[in-house]
């Protein structure tokens, strides 16, 4: 039976004094340190959670669940992890599903993931991991939770951001798009997440991946066909330069409770817009060394079971090994090599051999120190704790400091031949603009090629160009070692960049961070003038139709460019208030693409990386929005009545025409009806009555027509008919929906309801 926690209030008391307690404060920010209460009425809690997790993994539901000061009730929350979780602990890893039962989030997040810290002296592993992993790829956030469960203290625990929906929207915006949790049902080296093809059929697939969106089963077998039978496309498959990162970090930092260990997990995939799959690391808490099977030999197993063993860990692990599909296809490019060794420079120089991580694992001790002092449930001493950068521990096998394993891994790297390789140098480089181009160059010395990554926007996948030093497209001057590369300015407004070279020994990055990190070019864009952005479509009552980068349904505008160039909207204002137009500013750095559009939510909150958000929202009972500039200049106004939810109010046609309501939103798209017709109201020489209709419908015409034709909205006939007064149409058994009235002038909009 697990020892259940009792503490003096006095205990209480100090840890509630320590606790960092500010409601609604960052959830993830690094420097501080959450507090969250759950209270069950169950007093066997423990036990049906217990049971739970042995059995279908359901959620027991709490009273209630205060996160820093906000209380939220009707909460779900559940035991997880594999070895992390054991009956028992009184300490095991959790999830909270904040609206499992009830319509709750915290800011904007609804689920909790908080790790206990299982086999780390330390305390600070998994928590360091993601903070190094952060400045190379897109990762979840991670810092610490005071966790308290019907007043008993349990301790302090890594509390890690979910990956979901609103995380990929936020990231690769590609929300509804396939995701795949690439984790077995059951931990086993047969049940390989490895991505290696078994057969057509997804049901060979369902023990070693979850798809954790509305579909992606179809995606992932082809994913797998093509990484296993066609390795030569993995640049075409993926953003390969986050698998390259993704690699490359796993094996400095000795985490084999990866991919490249032996059971090929804890890492999701993301399908983008553009249809390339992202790569995001998952479950840290066994990095340095924590877990130690290579999954090497015939036995396909191999213990590390000395520092020396580990800090000597091949960089090349797994490169011909058919069971790690996606290594050995990147292993058998040489410049992915060149690419994946530049990398491993990168982390091993900026972290570990300049030292820079002892002073972030400082800062997370000193965060958590008090913390930890008071937990009597961590699976070490706090003198562990204390010492766990330097000392190793032996708990049935050895945990080894993380400094102590980290500082005989540089001097391995030191040492090998493929790390000590000399890269070519890059001195500087240059863009800038000559009318409508934009001229990128590059000082290169000792380069054999030269590329120059470049694209307009977060999510795209970055555009390779060759650099040429040859006298042409743009290069001044031949074989002088600068290299050129031109770009016309209507093809990209915001320039992205970034340059990689690499010789017959080794690449490098300019950023070194790259693709991660880039140089960022302005072009010189005009200011939009009255008449060339328009407002184009709107939603005052947005229930269902379309959700912004946090998955919330918001009021929104699109905006809508009349020209045939790109349009700089910085500094515009929004406003629904024509005594204070400068209500709401469109930020810096917002470019319109030539007859594009351009989506910004009207929900009271502030613009992000991804997402453009006004500070006001709009009335469904009826309102205004404006647009103007900095001279108080109109540049667009629409006014609106009452809306009714989920239909749109927009300009037919598309950017010239009148306001109606659109009962098919064309959301970041042209207004245009599918049949090719215009949506009216309620026109003069057509009548239906009721509309809306459950049962049926009277329809009448006055422009001398004789026949009706209805069309759904894909366009197939569901009624025809010849009429001369009027004609009743019984519409019970249609489906709900949409439907389009015609005669040969005239056209109008039937809502069929249930």
């Amino acid at each position: 039976m697990k020892n259940k926690i009792t503490w003096l209030s006095v205990v209480i008391f100090v840890l509630s004094i320590n606790t960092i307690n500010a409601t609604q404060k960052d959830l993830y920010a690094i420097d501080s340190l959450q507090k969250i209460e759950i209270y069950f009425k169950q007093s066997n809690w423990d036990y049906i959670m217990d049971t739970a997790r042995t059995g279908l993994d359901g959620y027991l539901m709490a009273d209630s669940v205060i996160v820093n000061g906000k209380s939220m009730d009707s909460v779900g929350v559940k035991y997880k992890g594999n070895s992390s979780y054991n009956t028992a602990r009184s300490k095991n890893p959790l999830t909270i599903s904040l609206d499992e039962f009830k319509d709750n989030k915290y800011k904007t997040y609804k689920t909790l993931k908080l790790s206990n810290c299982y086999q780390d002296p330390s305390m600070i592993r998994e928590v360091l991991a993601y903070t190094i992993l952060a400045n190379y790829m897109d990762c979840p956030r991670a810092n610490f939770a005071q966790v308290y469960i019907n007043n008993a203290y349990y301790g302090v625990y890594s509390n890690i951001e979910n990956i979901n929906k609103q995380f990929c929207a936020t990231h690769f915006n590609a929300g509804e798009n396939t995701l795949v949790k690439c984790n077995p049902t059951t931990v086993s080296a047969a049940l390989k997440s490895n991505l290696k093809y078994i057969s057509t059929d997804s049901n060979d697939y369902k023990l070693r991946y979850e798809i954790k969106s509305d579909y992606g089963w179809n995606d992932l077998v082809s994913l797998c066909n093509s990484i296993t039978n066609s390795p030569s496309a993995v640049a075409s498959l993926f953003n390969i330069d986050r698998v390259l990162w993704m690699f490359a970090f796993d094996n400095v930092l000795v985490n084999l409770d990866s991919y490249i260990g032996l059971y090929s997990q804890n890492y999701f995939i993301n399908k983008d817009p553009y249809g390339k799959f992202n790569p995001i690391v998952w479950d840290l808490n066994m990095s340095f060394g924590g877990f130690r099977d290579a999954g090497i030999g015939k036995s396909n197993s191999a213990i590390l079971g000395t520092q020396a063993s580990m800090a000597q860990m091949n960089p090349f692990l797994h490169s011909t090994d058919a069971n790690w599909p996606l290594i050995k296809a990147v292993m058998s490019d040489s410049s992915l090599v060149k690419q994946y060794f530049a990398h491993i420079r990168t982390i091993v120089d900026e972290n570990f051999s300049s030292g820079s991580y002892e002073v972030e694992a400082s800062k997370l001790q000193a965060t958590i120190d008090t913390a930890v002092a008071l937990d009597t449930t961590k699976f070490f001493t706090y003198a562990d704790f204390k010492n766990g950068m330097t000392d190793s521990v032996l708990s049935g096998y050895y945990f080894y400091g993380i400094k102590s394993l980290m500082d005989a891994r540089v001097n391995f790297f030191k040492t090998n031949s493929d790390f000590v390789k000399t890269p070519p140098t890059i001195s500087y480089i240059t863009a800038f603009q000559s009318n409508d181009s934009i001229l990128f160059s590059a000082k290169v010395l000792n380069g054999k090629s030269v590329t120059l990554g470049v694209r307009s926007n977060l999510f795209e996948a970055f555009t390779k160009y060759t650099m040429h030093d040859d006298g042409l497209l743009g290069d001044t001057t031949a074989l002088d070692g600068v290299y050129s590369m031109k770009i016309p300015v209507n093809s990209i407004a915001l320039a992205q960049y970034y340059v990689y070279t690499e010789n017959g020994d080794a690449g490098i990055f300019s950023p070194t961070r790259a693709e991660h990190e880039f140089y960022t070019f302005q072009t010189n864009i005009p200011v939009a003038q009255k008449g060339q952005v328009v407002i184009n479509e709107l939603m005052a009552s947005n229930k269902s139709t379309a959700t912004d980068e946090t998955g919330a349904y918001a009021d929104w505008i699109e905006l809508y460019n009349t020209t045939t160039k790109p349009l700089n909207l910085s500094g515009l204002y929004l406003s629904d208030d024509t005594s204070n137009l400068s209500k709401s500013v469109i930020p810096q750095n917002t470019i319109i693409n030539a007859n594009g559009y351009l989506i910004i939510w009207l929900d009271g909150s502030s613009s992000t990386n991804t997402a453009l958000h006004a500070n006001f929202k709009l009335s469904a009972s009826g309102d205004r929005i404006v647009m103007s500039n900095t001279n108080a200049e109109i540049l667009d106004s629409v006014s609106f009545s009452s809306q009714q939810a989920d239909i749109s109010f927009g300009r037919y046609p598309n950017g010239t025409g009148r306001f109606i309501k659109m009962y098919t939103p064309t959301f970041d798209a042209q207004n245009s009806d599918k049949l090719g017709i215009i949506i009216k109201t309620q026109p003069t020489d057509i009548f239906c009555f009721p509309n809306p209709t459950k049962s049926s419908v009277k329809i009448t015409c006055t422009d001398n027509s004789n026949a009706i034709t209805i069309f759904d909205v894909l366009g197939n006939i569901v009624y025809r008919a010849t009429i001369s007064e009027f004609v009743d149409v019984d519409v019970k058994s249609w489906s709900t929906g949409v439907y389009c009235i015609k005669t040969k002038t005239s056209a109008i909009n039937l809502i069929v309801t249930k």
